[in-house]
């Protein structure tokens, strides 16, 4: 199978207008798109799974206990993800996107430098940026085609820190003018802290309105700042 995706999104200074392009698969089948939904829900769950393991470990040792005693006034929920700060616990989200993609399309992990280049990668997978990626391998579709596998770059917000954030569709349905499409990454603090790294969250775009609106994580509402 010859791979797909990326949606490519401008701005422009603009967070509540937002111009999508995405990238796409000449070659598609129904069972194909069952298997790679399927893979994004594992490696979503391993994924987490093994950021547990490797806190439970430091937990075990002694390390959140710490933490605690230097920050008496924080939740447990907040010790923990500053204990994974501490020690460096986690992926940004173009590490993670980049691991769901080669385990949607290939069913394993290993992300070696071939591998890589056969998907059309970045040479290090620590490179976060994925807005240029190969385009002998991807290439730009209308948003309306979007599905499970393609890939979302946004450039930055006005005023933020320059990170380029790109998530992993899910899954993409219409309602009436609504777009929704349901995506993995890993997150920042836009929400807070306990709501930030590996999870699943919702965009929707009003073709009525021309609007992208993100749903906050924890009330489920409308906000306009698309992380």
């Amino acid at each position: 199978m010859s791979t797909k995706l990326c949606i490519q999104v401008s701005s422009e200074l603009q967070p509540k207008k937002l111009e999508v392009e995405f990238l796409y698969n000449e070659e598609w089948t129904a069972d194909a798109e069952v298997l790679l939904l399927q893979r994004i829900h594992e490696i979503l769950s391993l994924v987490r799974n093994e950021v547990a393991k490797i806190t439970r470990c430091l937990i075990d040792v002694g390390e959140l206990g710490k933490i605690r005693a230097k920050n008496s006034a924080l939740s447990d929920k907040q010790l923990i993800r500053l204990l994974q700060l501490e020690f460096g616990i986690g992926l940004d989200c173009g590490g993670y996107v980049q691991l769901a993609f080669i385990f949607a399309f290939t069913g394993s992990d290993n992300d070696a430098l071939a591998t890589r280049n056969m998907l059309g990668h970045k040479q290090r997978r620590g490179d976060e940026n994925l807005g240029s990626l190969s385009s002998t391998h991807f290439e730009k579709i209308d948003k309306l085609d979007a599905q499970t596998g393609d890939l979302i770059v946004m450039n930055p917000r006005a005023n933020d820190d320059g990170s380029i954030h790109t998530v992993i569709i899910v899954d993409h349905t219409k309602t009436g003018n609504v777009q929704r499409y349901l995506v993995d990454a890993s997150w920042g603090f836009l929400y807070g802290d306990t709501v930030s790294g590996v999870s699943r969250r919702t965009f929707e775009f009003d073709a009525s309105t021309s609007e992208w609106s993100d749903l906050h994580p924890v009330s489920g509402n409308k906000t306009f700042q698309i992380p």
